[in-house]
């Protein structure tokens, strides 16, 4: 397995600090205007587009590809943004 070190990026901090319930599973909805952008930061500066499980080189725009979560956004609301 791929050792991800997170940078989380300025526009992130930006936008997390207008979001007015940022411990609600919901404030991920806030995030459709910059989703995009947090992706391929992901996946280019983070993962080196490649899946951290298999270490195949994945793409930014490859729809099919999906950012997993540690913890599940249903069960800890309070971590959605971290």
């Amino acid at each position: 397995m791929l050792q991800v070190t997170k940078v989380e990026p300025k526009f992130f901090r930006d936008k997390k600090r207008k979001i007015k319930k940022p411990k609600e599973s919901t404030a991920w909805k806030e995030l459709a205007d910059i989703r995009e952008d947090l992706r391929k930061h992901i996946l280019d500066v983070e993962q080196n587009n490649m899946c951290i499980y298999c270490q195949k080189h994945i793409t930014a725009n490859n729809k099919k590809s999906n950012i997993d979560h540690y913890k599940t956004r249903k069960l800890y609301p309070e971590l959605t943004l971290d």
